[in-house]
């Protein structure tokens, strides 16, 4: 199955990718008849992932630091401190296992900053990391093309992690990232 796109805030959302057709509550339909469930891990809720489980490889000033990097905060956005840095990236600790599904981004809430694309990279033991592919290669998520509108985008294959890394590989007029992770916590663990 290929990866699948949505964007919105509203409850039912449609996409312009053919084999997604649309997402209510945590439910995301695929034209192929599947449902998939896309319960949110918690990164947009400080009550469920502190500030503290957020890492990044810079940050541009004390109001752009990792942990304002939640889905839809108000305030602000990570920001890193340069545009330049192909090594850029927010890193997110989850806690525990993960089974992901999906990511969805958002850019800064204030200014026109957002990141295009990115790639994810994830880990179990913050030591050795897998970049997501999909058919063999580094997949490349399409991210957001304007600062609010939520972007999400449904993984081929789900995967195993506790970390995530969200890696900005283009962007409009700064690199800038809101977050949040989809998934279920990985049984038996």
């Amino acid at each position: 199955m290929a990866a699948t796109e949505s964007e919105s805030r509203t409850p039912l959302q449609t996409s312009r990718k053919r084999r997604h057709i649309g997402k209510r509550n945590s439910q995301t339909f695929l034209s192929s008849g599947c449902t998939i469930n896309l319960n949110p891990i918690g990164v947009s809720n400080s009550n469920i992932i502190p500030d503290d489980r957020f890492t990044a490889t810079s940050y541009l000033v004390t109001s752009a630091k990792p942990h304002y990097a939640r889905l839809n905060g108000m305030y602000s956005a990570w920001i890193p401190n340069t545009n330049v840095d192909p090594n850029d990236c927010l890193q997110i600790d989850l806690g525990e296992v993960f089974v992901i599904r999906a990511v969805a981004t958002q850019g800064h809430p204030k200014w026109p900053f957002c990141t295009k694309e990115y790639k994810i990279s994830t880990s179990i033991d913050s030591n050795t990391w897998t970049m997501y592919q999909s058919s063999g290669k580094v997949k490349l998520f399409h991210g957001n093309t304007d600062e609010n509108a939520v972007k999400t985008n449904v993984l081929d294959s789900p995967v195993d992690a506790r970390f995530i890394r969200f890696i900005p590989t283009k962007y409009k007029v700064w690199k800038a990232l809101r977050v949040e992770v989809y998934g279920r916590k990985k049984l038996g663990q």
